[in-house]
């Protein structure tokens, strides 16, 4: 994930006091539209006030107020996950002139271990990308999926790290996509480590995907994968034109 936010607007309402998922963990479009934000202010559950940044100290603890390795926090609010391991944390927002005034949330860090290779990798759980997108719906009118998809634009570069291919070699890759506006044709690259041979990446499949049109009709599309790769990787994605890619996988 790239950051959580405790964050809502200037006035007291069913949508306040809700985490703001922000990248690559997949709860960004289930609370899209949630938010009535104010860059000013925090609301503190049972206080009925929205509180300026600098009144409030944060902290972050295990769900039983221990200390964590998972996350930590800044002085603003910002829960950053530290890629120990999956698990919850608990965050604090305490008024720093009347410590009896507090709110909490449990938030659930994910994506921290490493990715096994065949099974399905969700495309919000990246790690790293040269685009700043949100995951969103794949749902639309006339549509043939329900999910989560990234929005890749064209030529934008997208690492999943840690990926575990084990002893084993992948023969084939597996793409779940649907073309961007107007793309009739996509190519997408899977490089393994970098996104260029002279970064030290190795090209591993091209998929040619000839679609519908439709950026709302999803298919699966198959490539070989060139040669042999074992043990933990990082995949990178590039397609050569906008596509909204559902999810992932190696075949062995």
């Amino acid at each position: 994930m790239d950051y959580i936010l405790l964050r809502t607007g200037i006035s007291f309402g069913p949508n306040d006091n809700i985490q703001r998922f922000h990248g690559t963990n997949q709860q960004t479009a289930v609370f899209a539209g949630l938010f009535s934000e104010n860059p000013n202010g925090y609301f503190l559950s049972d206080s009925y006030l929205t509180i300026p940044a600098a009144e409030l100290d944060w902290t972050v603890t295990d769900p039983h107020g221990r200390p964590t390795k998972l996350a930590a926090v800044d002085s603003a609010g910002l829960v950053t996950a530290t890629g120990a391991a999956d698990g919850d944390v608990l965050v604090t927002a305490t008024l720093k002139n009347n410590p009896d005034i507090s709110g909490t949330r449990v938030i659930a860090v994910r994506n921290q271990g490493v990715k096994d290779a065949y099974k399905m990798i969700q495309a919000e759980n990246y790690d790293a990308a040269s685009a700043s997108v949100d995951p969103v719906g794949t749902w639309g009118f006339g549509g043939n999926e329900f999910g989560m998809q990234i929005p890749m634009p064209a030529n934008s570069v997208w690492t999943f790290k840690n990926v575990d291919f084990g002893t084993s070699h992948p023969d084939g890759f597996a793409v779940r996509l649907a073309p961007g506006a107007g793309v009739l044709t996509a190519t997408v690259e899977v490089w393994a480590d970098a996104p260029t041979a002279g970064a030290g990446g190795r090209l591993l499949a091209t998929v040619n995907a000839s679609t519908s049109g439709s950026a709302v009709t999803y298919s699966t599309f198959l490539a070989p994968v060139n040669g042999r790769i074992s043990g933990v990787h990082d995949i990178v994605l590039i397609p050569a034109a906008a596509v909204n890619v559902n999810w992932f996988t190696f075949g062995r």
